[in-house]
């Protein structure tokens, strides 16, 4: 009975993951922490893209919770890729990871993310990597979010804000001649 039971579950775990793997979308919400998700997506309604264009995704932010507010540092312009990390599996295997560096001080600002609310920003991915090969290429972001707004300690003149990372959905995107 004991040998049954054991066979079972292996087969079931296994059933399952190949399940699991098959049926991931690449437009779909990663998953979320701290009542926040993330997911990114192609400008444009194509996930083809030719080599040698500029590469521009969206990476839209949601606020799963009733009643938090959590605040997004973004570049002075929104198309800017300040504070985001960028794993990227090239066609040959090779796997880069760019985290992109963060504005000068005073060049910064930041959007709030109320609850049940959605953001949307544009990343050029071209600044922080080329994709220089045919092929298809999977794409995670990952983002630092502040927050909430409710857990915050002010310590005299300074305001001390909890940090999580949240990380996308991975992009599968073609790149074509």
């Amino acid at each position: 009975m004991r040998k049954h039971l054991y066979c079972y579950l292996i087969t079931f775990v296994a059933v399952t993951v190949q399940a699991l793997a098959s049926g991931l979308s690449t437009n779909e919400w990663g998953v979320g922490t701290n009542n926040v998700k993330m997911s990114i997506y192609l400008a444009g309604s194509n996930e083809e893209i030719k080599i040698g264009k500029p590469l521009k995704l969206i990476a839209r932010f949601k606020n799963i919770s009733t009643n938090e507010v959590f605040h997004l540092h973004q570049a002075r312009e929104l198309t800017e890729v300040a504070d985001y990390s960028f794993f990227i599996d090239f066609p040959s295997g090779k796997r880069v990871s760019a985290l992109s560096k963060a504005p000068i001080i005073g060049s910064d600002m930041g959007s709030n993310i109320g609850p049940n609310e959605t953001f949307e920003c544009e990343l050029k991915v071209d600044k922080v990597c080329q994709l220089d090969e045919v092929g298809t290429y999977k794409i995670i972001v990952q983002r630092e979010i502040w927050g909430p707004f409710e857990k915050r300690k002010e310590k005299g003149n300074v305001v001390e804000m909890p940090t999580f990372t949240i990380i996308s959905n991975p992009l599968l995107l073609q790149i074509v001649k």
